[in-house]
């Protein structure tokens, strides 16, 4: 079902932390109650438990599909314009959360297929707004249990044979490298994109992180970063260089098929080396 942009079913498909965005104004004294600060993001403790019960019980608590990956998903798919052109993949629980997650997913028309973990239950990210500032509490909890069996299973092998661009985030590094390996190289078998997001210093910057993204790296078409990011790639990389765009720029030689993207943080243009 191809639109007038190309689009197909499914072409796309990322894979990341699920998380159920629990978003409310509320009174500045909630968030002085939890030791919460503006325009922050922190993960969750245990004195934020109660924080979520405390959140829904608003009247004005709306739930949207979060995480990182799927936010970009959710975007692409709204650019698209063509129903559940875009596919997403992760891990939740087994309770209340995650049905109320399928449903916001559903209604972004976005194709969801969850892994289910017993144990854990569904990611949240309490978002509490005062005078349009935020401050995000994330507790990601089943999110990090995702396994690669399954990606193995009948029923999701043709949603990964289907997709002709794959995104993930390189949080994924973190406790499912074997997922991240697993879809970069069946990328690099077939006639799809294999696209990462940087998405944090300290996993280039971490001696075992940095060790895990290195072996990736070869297998990347499209990487996306900020100057930030980009940075710590180049140190990750042993390059003396510390511009950000000739970082990028030099990236390009990891592979003869790499093209990476370049997202500058500045008013001035994107940074695009290709070719």
């Amino acid at each position: 079902m191809p639109s007038a942009g190309g689009a197909t079913k499914a072409c796309l498909l990322g894979v990341g932390h699920p998380l159920l965005d629990i978003s409310s104004e509320v009174d500045s004294k909630l968030v002085q109650r939890y030791g919460l600060s503006m325009d922050n993001t922190i993960m969750a403790e245990e004195k934020h438990v109660n924080l979520y019960v405390e959140m829904e019980r608003l009247p004005t608590v709306k739930y949207i599909a979060g995480g990182s990956t799927l936010n970009t998903i959710r975007v692409a798919q709204w650019m698209l314009q063509v129903p559940e052109a875009t596919s997403f993949v992760g891990c939740v629980g087994k309770d209340a959360a995650a049905e109320k997650l399928r449903a916001c997913v559903a209604r972004d028309h976005v194709e969801a297929h969850f892994c289910i973990d017993h144990k854990f239950p569904t990611g949240k990210c309490a978002c509490l707004i005062v005078d349009k500032e935020r401050s995000l509490v994330t507790d990601l909890q089943a999110a990090r249990q995702y396994r690669k069996d399954h990606l193995l299973t009948k029923h999701m092998t043709p949603v990964c044979d289907a997709a002709k661009i794959i995104y993930v985030a390189g949080f994924m590094i973190n406790g499912t490298f074997d997922t991240v390996m697993h879809l970069a190289e069946k990328c690099s078998k077939q006639d799809t994109r294999f696209c990462m997001n940087l998405s944090a210093p300290f996993l280039m910057t971490v001696k075992h992180f940095a060790s895990l993204f290195q072996k990736v790296v070869p297998y990347i078409d499209i990487l996306f970063g900020n100057e930030i990011e980009a940075i710590a790639f180049g140190q990750m990389m042993g390059w003396v260089t510390i511009e950000p765009e000739r970082i990028f720029f030099r990236a390009k030689r990891v592979s003869p098929v790499n093209r990476f993207f370049f997202a500058n943080p500045q008013p001035s243009p994107f940074q695009v080396p290709n070719g």
